[in-house]
C-alpha cells in the first residue's frame, strides 16, 4: 500500500509505475477529489421568431474534462529541489504525455490524465527543514474512468 503523502502515476498503456515521492522526492501537501462536477452544454438553437431557448432533450448529461491542482513539496536546498522538480516534470512530459494517476490520500484516480502547468515556487522552513512548495496542475481527460491502485 502507497504512502498517502505520494501520488501513483504511469504512462497510459505502461506496466511502469511511478511514485512521485519515492522516485522524485515531490510530496503531495494538499490534494483535491478527483471527481468531475460539471457537465457538458447541451445542444441547442436559439431562434429569433420564438421566445426562449430550444434546447435538445437528451437522456444523458455527459461530464466535461476538468482540471485539478495539487499542492507539492520538495524538501532540500534549493539546487536540490530544482534538480528533482525538472525530473518530475521531465518524466511528466516526455514519451507520452497521458497518465493513469492515483492518490492514495483520497483514494481516487483517473486517466487520461495530463500535467498542464505549475505555480510559482515558494520555499518554507518548518522543523522538519526547507521545502520548495508548489502547485501543480493537471488535466482530466476522462472524466468518467476511474482507476484504482496500481
Amino acid at each position: 500500500m502507497a504512502d498517502n503523502n505520494t501520488l501513483l502515476i504511469r504512462k497510459v498503456g505502461s506496466s511502469d509505475r511511478r511514485d512521485t515521492m519515492t522516485d522524485f522526492g515531490v510530496v503531495v501537501l494538499s490534494a483535491p477529489m478527483l471527481l468531475p462536477t460539471e457537465v457538458k452544454d447541451v445542444g441547442s438553437r436559439d431562434w429569433v421568431d420564438e421566445h426562449g431557448l430550444d434546447v435538445y432533450n437528451a437522456s444523458t448529461s455527459y461530464f466535461k474534462d476538468f482540471d485539478v491542482d495539487f499542492q507539492l513539496g520538495i524538501k532540500g536546498d534549493a539546487q536540490t529541489c530544482h534538480n528533482k522538480f525538472k525530473a518530475f516534470v521531465n518524466y511528466l512530459t516526455t514519451n507520452g504525455v497521458l497518465h493513469d494517476l492515483y492518490c492514495p490520500w483520497v483514494q481516487g484516480g483517473r486517466t487520461g490524465v495530463r500535467y498542464k502547468s505549475s505555480s510559482d515556487f515558494n520555499f518554507e522552513r518548518s522543523s522538519q527543514g526547507i521545502w520548495m512548495t508548489f502547485k501543480a496542475k493537471f488535466n482530466v481527460s476522462d472524466p468518467v474512468t476511474e482507476v484504482n491502485e496500481f
